[in-house]
């Protein structure tokens, strides 16, 4: 299994320090991302494409570093990096199963749901929006698949009597 180091910052420019700890990085790990932010709302000394230029001239020879431009949060970035959603889903389906009651605040719109009714609705906004390809950069069945993993990890375990439910 390939272990992956993820390296996110601005990189206005990007130092020695930087590369030290890159360095650093491939001593511990198969491959390092190194994960450009690009913030709109900030003028930097370098436009990020050649921020990611400038890194991919110093790691041109080497095959394990790659540098990344992204927009947005950078847990999203990972996440998208490593194909984490579905695994995140998996989880979310467990909470809603073993916590069904639960209630869950959402921020927009500020509505309560109850832990269950939220898995439910979010599970089939995936079907649809994955079915209908409105989203085509987003891997919903992945989701979906994920979801199902974790039901089918939830009974097994049930099943062992490692939990109850």
């Amino acid at each position: 299994m390939e272990r992956t180091a993820i390296f996110p910052g601005s990189f206005d420019p990007f130092t020695r320090g930087h590369a030290a700890l890159v360095e650093e990085a491939l001593n511990l790990f198969d491959r390092v991302v190194i994960g450009i932010g690009n913030n709109t709302a900030k003028q930097g000394l370098l436009t990020v494409g050649n921020r990611k230029r400038l890194i991919d001239d110093i790691y041109a020879r080497n095959p394990r570093v790659e540098a990344r431009v992204y927009t947005g949060l950078t847990g999203e970035f990972g996440i998208q990096l490593l194909g984490a959603s579905g695994a995140v889903m998996g989880l979310l389906l467990a909470f809603g199963v073993l916590w069904p009651n639960s209630i869950i605040m959402l921020l927009i719109p500020p509505i309560p749901l109850k832990a269950k009714w939220f898995v439910i609705i979010y599970a089939a906004i995936e079907l649809l929006l994955g079915w209908t390809g409105r989203d085509p950069g987003v891997a919903h069945f992945a989701h979906i698949g994920g979801m199902l993993w974790g039901l089918g990890l939830l009974y097994y375990w049930r099943r062992k009597g490692i939990i109850r439910f």
